[in-house]
């Protein structure tokens, strides 16, 4: 083997396994066994978790089991020293189709002084009905009182306050109530909240106030291994998810907001445990909400500051750029590389022309793969258990294309100007995220600058350009593996391309290095990237789809038409079919069931049960069309809701003296959770006079005794998740 082959394969068999590599250099602190005086206790913190806990029942706003939830953790509160409130209130939010309503109860402490402006701590106590919620919310409830501990030994100077909201799950309902009605909301000048979409790995902070600068030098102050960056923040706020942070936001807080993101696959299911909970990444969110508190308590200002691109780099090093100065540097760096090209004479120009059909041409194929695939499996989530299927599918194509691309380049190949040619793309590619997410900027600036400097100290010293086109490329593969790894978690491998593009992107710098000195690539480098490509391929194909540590959601729901007196089982999940083993017991096919969707159903034996009521108190005609205080009565279901047709245009809801406006485009869903909808009044103004035929749906926790065949045969290789295994009753009024 020829020295520029072997130079050749270990570079694209580096890059490879670098990618395969990718979250290793995140690792998390180890949990201290002696604690320093003041140092952030996760041994500590976790204990009093799961006195809090309890048996680990899943506790979902106004149950019973939140109830023994919120003694417990009133309780250790009150041993820390501290006098703890409870803030008592039924709250209603509005959402796109509709609103959610519930009986929820936060829980208020602080430290410091009494009065001046506050720093807010906050996290959520209540659980989804499917799980006991011991990383979502438990590990930011077990920071909070962590954290409380220690400001009690060393009171601060300033107020700290202590939010612990109910009823998140259900709307963000105790947040909303927090902003809506709590005489403290108007003393915050900045919110630390802490949460989960996942059981372990590093705490990322993935929001900020809108302009970030205060907050994101508060973070970064004394964090420790810093997990973030502003393209992940820029992301975060183009999508519709929302944590107690969304309601705090339009009161000018300053805000810094971290979760947990590996794991997903336990999020809002049974396994989201103590058990499950990693206790390094306890120690690594409280380690990092303490540092955030200590930066924030010295500030002379609480919010304020410039927009900023921020990085971490492997969670060591955090570097923080001014948004504006970002895109400058970046349309910089575009006219030094495209200097560099021109300068870079004696090669040929289609080497110009690498980028962007590797980039091209890895998306498209990875599009197509997908879709056949997809074609072929059953399963919505096919690479769940084993994702490493989808990634070296992803890894291999993008190598593949760049081996194709140096082909067609390498011939004559000058490497000076395939470097710079990669590092103009480059420039271009990161210009246009730029204007679409600014703060993409500071993961691109870095690489490039370095590849910039050594252009202009190679017009003295021409080895100069060589050494930064391989630091620059280095440094890019350390920035967006990490990038790739985030990429991967949130979004799994429903768009393949996407991983397949930031790896695609990462061969883009490394390909001048990669070029071979002589005319000609061999042949062994393709046929390795062949080999790997297609036993990926195959991989995808075969690989089983789920496993008991990464199991399918699937909720088992026996629905009950009482009007009709007839019930089906039903499965939630539609896009896959019914397990075998439950297929065995029940014949369950595609069915519409109304107000519900198409799920896959199944028949079942009638059992009486009683669907919700209301009880129409009073009617007033309005100059639109009528108001409607109505009174609901549960009858014993957990969760109530009303489906009101599009043709009584629903306008708005009125409970507990408070408004809540109504939206969407078809029928109007109120939500009403939990016992104190037993028995709850609310009016509702419609733009219509004449009555309209409601549907009343309840729904019950658990299933009933004549679940008991498909329960047990239900595959260990399966979870249920958010509200779980449910009892549904439906019926229809006239109102």
């Amino acid at each position: 083997m020829r020295n520029g082959d072997a130079r050749l394969i270990g570079v694209f068999a580096f890059i490879i396994v670098a990618l395969f590599l990718k979250g290793a250099p995140l690792g998390l602190p180890d949990v201290r066994a002696d604690n320093p005086p003041g140092a952030f206790n996760a041994t500590r913190a976790i204990e009093r978790l799961a006195r809090i806990l309890g048996d680990e029942r899943p506790h979902p706003v106004d149950s019973d089991e939140n109830d023994a939830v919120r003694a417990r953790l009133l309780a250790e509160i009150e041993a820390l020293g501290y006098a703890p409130e409870v803030r008592d209130d039924f709250v209603c939010t509005g959402r796109w189709s509709g609103a959610g309503c519930a009986r929820v109860k936060n829980v208020i402490f602080r430290a410091g002084p009494e009065s001046g402006e506050a720093l807010m701590i906050a996290s959520h106590y209540d659980s989804v009905p499917a799980g006991p919620g011991a990383s979502d919310d438990g590990i930011g409830v077990a920071a909070s009182l962590e954290i409380a501990a220690l400001l009690k030994e060393t009171p601060p100077q300033k107020p700290v306050l202590f939010l612990i909201t109910d009823g998140e799950e259900m709307g963000l309902l105790g947040a909303k109530s927090f902003v809506e009605v709590d005489p403290l909301k108007d003393q915050i000048a900045r919110v630390i909240n802490m949460e989960a979409r996942g059981v372990s790995g590093p705490a990322q902070m993935f929001q900020t106030a809108q302009p970030n600068g205060a907050d994101v030098a508060a973070f970064a102050e004394h964090a420790a291994r810093p997990f973030s960056n502003s393209l992940m923040t820029d992301i975060y706020r183009l999508l519709p998810n929302d944590t107690d942070v969304t309601e705090f936001l339009p009161l000018g807080y300053g805000a810094i907001n971290m979760a947990l993101t590996e794991g997903v696959e336990f999020y809002h299911t049974p396994h989201d445990n103590l058990a499950a909970l990693d206790p390094r990444s306890v120690q690594h969110m409280g380690d990092l909400a303490l540092g955030a508190v200590r930066a924030s308590l010295a500030e002379e200002t609480g919010v304020g500051g410039r927009q900023l691109a921020f990085t971490d780099i492997l969670s060591r090093v955090f570097i923080i750029l001014p948004q504006s100065l970002g895109g400058m540097l970046l349309g910089l760096g575009a006219l030094l590389s495209l200097a560099a090209f021109v300068r870079a004479d004696g090669g040929r120009v289609v080497g110009a022309l690498a980028a962007p059909p590797l980039i091209l041409i890895t998306t498209c194929s990875l599009f197509g793969l997908q879709g056949l695939i997809g074609l072929v499996r059953p399963h919505e989530l096919y690479w769940m258990a084993y994702p490493q299927a989808m990634q070296a599918l992803a890894y291999f194509s993008a190598a593949l294309f760049a081996c194709t691309q140096l082909t067609f380049t390498a011939r004559g190949a000058n490497a000076r100007r395939l470097a710079a040619s990669a590092w103009l793309w480059i420039s271009v590619i990161a210009l246009g995220a730029y204007f679409v997410a600014p703060g993409s900027s500071i993961l691109f600036v870095p690489p490039l600058a370095i590849y910039c400097a050594g252009v202009a100290i190679g017009m003295f010293f021409p080895a100069a350009e060589r050494i930064g086109a391989w630091g620059a490329a280095i440094l890019m593969l350390i920035i967006f593996a990490p990038v790739l790894h985030l990429v991967e978690l949130g979004l799994g491998f429903a768009t393949a391309a996407v991983p397949g593009v930031i790896a695609a992107i990462i061969f883009v710098t490394w390909m001048p290095l990669a070029a071979p000195e002589r005319a000609k690539i061999s042949d062994g480098l393709p046929v390795l990237l062949v080999t790997g490509f297609l036993a990926a391929f195959i991989a995808a194909f075969i690989v089983p789809a789920y496993s008991p540590t990464k199991p399918r959601p699937l909720n088992l729901q026996y629905y009950v038409d009482a009007d009709a007196r007839a019930a089906q089982w039903l499965i939630s999940s539609t896009s896959e079919p019914a397990p075998d083993a439950l297929a065995e017991v029940a014949p369950f096919a595609k069915a519409e069931i109304e107000g519900l969707g198409v799920r896959l159903a199944a028949p079942a034996p009638f059992l009486e049960t009683e669907p919700p009521a209301i009880e129409a108190l009073e009617e007033t005609p309005t100059t639109e069309g009528r108001r409607l205080r109505i009174r609901l009565h549960a009858r014993g279901a957990d969760q109530v809701t009303l489906r009101l047709p599009q043709t009584a245009r629903a306008a708005s809801l009125l409970a507990a003296g408070r408004e809540t406006v109504l939206t969407g485009d078809g029928a109007i869903v109120i939500g009403c959770y939990g016992r104190s909808c037993d028995g709850a009044e609310i009016e509702i103004a419609f733009g219509s006079a004449e009555p309209a035929e409601w549907m009343l749906v309840g729904v019950h926790y658990g299933l009933p005794y004549a679940a008991a065949p498909l329960v047990s045969a239900r595959p260990d290789w399966t979870t249920p998740i958010q509200n779980g295994d449910v009892l549904i009753v439906s019926a229809k009024t006239k109102v």
